[in-house]
């Protein structure tokens, strides 16, 4: 599944087009699931303008160094 300069296949492209309200993510480590589920929630707010997200990691470290970033080049 392509969305730009993205390409997303297997588990993760399932994920990606999945509609249900709540999904769980698994994969190895370096599988792109932060990527991809920040794309979902980007597409989300593209959609829903003035939609609310809450957006986390397990701590500040993770999210400085791993989450905001990824965020940011979504």
């Amino acid at each position: 599944m392509s969305t730009g300069p993205l390409e997303f296949r297997g588990t993760v492209a399932d994920f990606i087009r999945d509609i249900t309200r709540e999904i769980s993510l698994e994969g190895g480590f370096r599988s792109g699931k932060t990527t991809a589920a920040l794309w979902k929630v980007r597409e989300a707010l593209q959609r829903n303008a003035g939609i609310q997200w809450f957006i986390c990691r397990y701590s500040d470290d993770a999210i400085q160094t791993k989450l905001k970033p990824a965020f940011e080049d979504v």
